[in-house]
C-alpha cells in the first residue's frame, strides 16, 4: 500500500531525550507544525494520540460549562457547547464529537442521578482503545495494544496488592483482560500470566513502592519498545507518530515533581478501593 513520506519533516526532527534534562521540541508547537505539514488522513491519525486529552476536557466540561480546557485537545469549549445544544434538538444532528464522547455527555445530562466521574472516565477509555484498534493504520493499533495490555497488567497487580475489589478498572473485552480478570477473582497467589512475554518485567517494576519511580520505569520500557516498533519506518506517519508517542511522554513528566507524584498515587488507591457497585452503574 502507498505510503506518504516526509523526508524533509522527519531528517529536522531535533533528537529526544528520557528524562533527561536536556532540551525536547515543544508539543504544542510540534502539533501546530504537523498541522500544516501532513496530509489530512495523516493529521487524523495524529489526532488520535490527543482524545485522551479531549476527554479530561469533556469531564471538566459536564461538570462546569465555563471550565477552561486544556490547549492540546481537538475540541475546543465552543464544540462542547454546540454538541451539547444538539443533544437537544428535534431533528437529528451529525455530532461534532466522536459519538462515544457524544454519548457520554448524553448519559451525563439525561441521567436522574449523575455517573461517578470515575465510570464516566473508564467507559471513555474503553470505547477510546476500541475505536483506535478499528485503525487502519498498523503502527497505531499495535501500539494501543501493547499498551491497553500493560496498562491492564500494573492495574491488576495494583488491585491485588491494595487488596482492592475488582470492577471495571481493567480495559476488558480481550483475552488478556478477562484471564487478569479470573486470576484476581481466585483466593491464591497472583502472578504474572505467561503471555505475553513482557508481563513479567512489568509484575517486576509495578512492585516497586515509589510512585514517580515506577512510573518513570514503566515509560522508559515503552520507550525503548517506541524505538523496536518504528525502527523500519524511516520517512512515513509511523515515525511521526513514534515520536508524537514519546514528545507526549517527555511532556508528562516535565508536568510532574514528586507532590503531584503522591497524590496521584493516592487518587489511584482510593479510585481502586471503591465499592464494585460505583463502577459498574450507569
Amino acid at each position: 500500500m502507498f505510503k506518504r513520506e516526509y523526508h524533509c519533516l522527519i531528517a529536522g526532527l531535533p533528537d529526544l531525550f528520557f528524562d533527561d534534562g536536556k532540551y525536547n521540541p515543544d508539543l504544542a508547537g510540534f502539533r501546530e507544525e504537523l498541522k500544516k505539514e501532513l496530509h489530512p488522513d495523516d493529521e487524523a491519525l495524529v489526532s488520535l494520540l490527543f482524545l485522551p486529552v479531549d476527554h479530561r476536557n469533556l469531564l471538566k466540561f459536564v461538570e462546569d460549562k465555563e471550565s477552561i480546557p486544556e490547549p492540546l485537545g481537538n475540541f475546543s469549549r465552543e464544540d462542547f457547547e454546540e454538541q451539547s445544544v444538539r443533544l437537544d434538538s428535534i431533528l437529528e444532528e451529525e455530532n461534532i464529537l466522536p459519538d462515544y464522547m457524544a454519548k457520554v455527555m448524553e448519559d451525563f445530562y439525561r441521567s436522574e442521578e449523575k455517573p461517578d466521574p470515575v465510570v464516566l472516565e473508564i467507559m471513555l477509555t474503553q470505547e477510546y482503545y476500541r475505536l483506535v484498534l478499528e485503525s487502519k493504520n498498523a503502527f497505531l493499533r499495535q501500539w494501543h495494544t501493547l499498551e491497553r495490555d500493560a496498562n491492564n497488567i500494573v492495574t491488576a497487580f495494583n488491585l491485588r496488592k491494595h487488596e482492592a475489589k475488582p470492577g471495571r478498572q481493567l480495559i476488558d473485552e480481550n483475552p488478556l483482560a478477562e484471564e487478569l480478570d479470573i486470576a484476581l477473582a481466585k483466593d491464591r497467589d497472583f502472578s504474572a500470566p505467561p503471555e505475553p512475554e513482557y508481563a513479567q518485567e512489568l509484575f517486576t517494576i509495578a512492585g516497586i513502592d515509589d510512585f514517580l519511580e515506577r512510573e518513570k520505569k514503566i515509560d522508559h520500557w515503552k520507550w525503548t519498545l517506541i524505538d523496536e516498533m518504528s525502527f523500519f519506518h524511516y520517512f512515513t506517519i509511523e515515525k511521526i507518530l513514534a515520536y508524537m508517542i514519546k514528545l507526549i511522554m517527555v511532556a508528562r513528566w516535565r508536568s510532574l515533581d514528586p507532590d503531584t507524584g503522591k497524590q496521584l498515587f493516592r487518587r489511584l488507591i482510593e479510585e481502586m478501593k471503591q465499592p464494585l457497585s460505583m463502577k459498574t452503574q450507569a
